[in-house]
């Protein structure tokens, strides 16, 4: 790759980061879509996918239990009428395309940030009711 192509790649790569496109698709499928919560084993995949027209936004993430939630990978893309125009995965942004999908897109984050808002009240409280379930395991499990 020439050096011109890497500059303007590092470029692109930089407006996505400086429009927060990463953490508004986030909040978007997070907020607005489904949630496909599983386990394998110790592991925990979850899925979040909006699948609304003209968008289909997808947030992946694995996690480890045994790592204390250590991240085994996370990746998110973005669909604008099907065809993909932002995709990152781990921290890495494989692409990003610029367009009229960024004003409804915008929007559709603005719409989510209240629902992601209260999705989080509910995962802090299931969060402290397993917290809750566990000690009181652990209490019984040793007489205390």
């Amino acid at each position: 790759m020439d050096e011109q192509l890497k500059r303007q790649i590092e470029k692109r790569k930089a407006e996505a980061r400086e429009k927060k496109i990463r953490e508004k698709a986030g909040v978007i499928a997070r907020g607005l879509g489904q949630d496909d919560s599983r386990r394998y084993g110790r592991d925990e995949i979850t899925e979040f996918l909006y699948d609304e027209k003209p968008f289909e936004i997808k947030h992946y993430l694995a996690l480890s239990s045994e790592g204390r939630g250590k991240i085994l990978g996370r990746s998110i893309s973005v669909k604008f009428n099907g065809k993909e125009v932002y995709e990152v995965s781990g921290i890495n942004i494989k692409s990003y395309i610029l367009g009229e999908w960024e004003k409804l897109f915008n929007d559709l984050y603005e719409r989510a940030i209240p629902e992601e808002e209260k999705r989080e009240v509910v995962v802090r409280e299931q969060n402290e009711i397993k917290r809750k379930d566990e000690k009181a395991r652990e209490r019984m499990k040793w007489g205390l």
